[in-house]
């Protein structure tokens, strides 16, 4: 039987088709498989370790998340891929970035001492805004480095009853009343107090609450709509409460954290911020670059501006407040991001947990 050419061509045609659409089954499938594969070894890492919280990988496009545990004793709520969970110290990249957005807008310099915005500082004219970003200053940590006869809350004057302000400035009081613990620049230790006082700065600078200029600046472009600050979102009803023991209670005491910790978000807006930040959505190289060079390479620190630098490209923080605990972690030039929080204080466990997906999955 003979076939005319124009048939031949329209049958090898069909043929090369239907073979491509074979073959994207194909693909598509083994992508499935892979994706499910990846969910799963998240979904059974937890189980295995009981860790209770959320952990979500975003890698070259791709996005995979688990969630394990319940939000209420009685089992009645699951934490989902979508509960909100204070982030601690991860707040302090955006402080970061809200001061590098001050800069960029001649609002204020990194070289500029303290004391154009606490003139009754004793210690105001010797410190920089760069000494408090890259954690230089000497100023004692109101946190981690209180006299050892003080008991917490005590310390500061903090009161359940207090408004924010009136708590902000009890800490602050506290702040300005301890000396340095070095000279500015001779050393690097890492304080609270450094992004508590920035955070003051960027309200100063701005004109407006810190709150304000974070949604207006960082957080509605990137449209992170479950995040913002605990004076704000502590009644959400997708805020995981923390829980010591397994026993919920809510953040009480406003003010406790501002801008070195009072951020509450949830593993999906911490994708977008990550994500942002290799596609210069908000903050261009020049800020980030500027942000992410490790300004104490000498010492255990190796701390930019909000964020720890690694040798391999990464940048990353963890945070800690309450019993909420977070692990962030994110490599531009990879296109890879993971996110890591839970509000039992299982700070041993979240660590094994990142470095087996870092291990399985870079």
């Amino acid at each position: 039987m003979k076939i005319k050419a124009a048939s031949l061509i329209s049958m090898l045609i069909v043929v090369s088709l239907l073979f491509s659409l074979t073959a994207c089954k194909a693909n598509d499938s083994a992508d499935s498989a892979a994706t499910a594969d990846v969910q799963a070894l998240l979904k059974e890492e937890m189980k295995k370790l009981k860790f209770y919280g959320v952990a979500r990988l975003s890698k070259d496009g791709e996005v995979y998340e688990a969630a394990n545990g319940t939000v209420t004793r009685d089992g009645s709520e699951e934490i989902s891929a979508d509960s909100q969970f204070a982030i601690g110290s991860v707040s302090k990249q955006f402080t970061a970035a809200c001061i590098m957005l001050l800069k960029e807008d001649g609002k204020l310099s990194v070289d500029d001492t303290i004391d154009k915005w606490f003139p009754d500082y004793t210690y105001g004219s010797e410190i920089t805004v760069k000494n408090l970003l890259t954690m230089r200053s000497g100023v004692r940590d109101y946190v981690n480095g209180a006299d050892a006869e003080d008991e917490y809350f005590k310390r500061y004057n903090f009161a359940e009853d207090a408004t924010e302000e009136e708590n902000r400035s009890a800490t602050r009081n506290w702040i300005f009343s301890k000396e340095l613990d070095f000279q500015p620049d001779s050393s690097a230790a890492y304080s609270n107090s450094n992004y508590f006082l920035l955070a003051e700065i960027v309200e100063k600078a701005s004109q407006k609450s810190f709150s304000e200029y974070l949604k207006e600046k960082l957080l509605l472009p990137l449209e992170m709509n479950d995040t913002g600050v605990a004076e704000e979102l502590s009644g959400s009803a997708r805020l995981v409460p923390q829980a010591y023991d397994g026993e919920p209670s809510e953040i009480k005491t406003k003010g406790i954290a501002f801008g070195d910790g009072g951020i509450i978000s949830t593993a999906a807006d911490m994708d977008k911020w990550m994500t942002s930040l290799r596609e210069h959505t908000v903050l261009s190289k020049e800020i980030l670059d500027e942000m992410t060079t490790d300004y104490s390479p000498d010492s255990s620190l190796h701390y930019g501006y909000g964020f720890i630098v690694g040798s391999d490209g990464s940048i990353s923080h963890e945070g800690e407040i309450d019993s909420y605990f977070t692990h962030e972690f994110t490599v531009p030039g990879e296109k890879y991001n993971l996110f890591i929080a839970t509000n039992r204080s299982q700070y041993q466990k979240m660590s094994e947990l990142a470095s087996y997906i870092k291990y399985k999955t870079r």
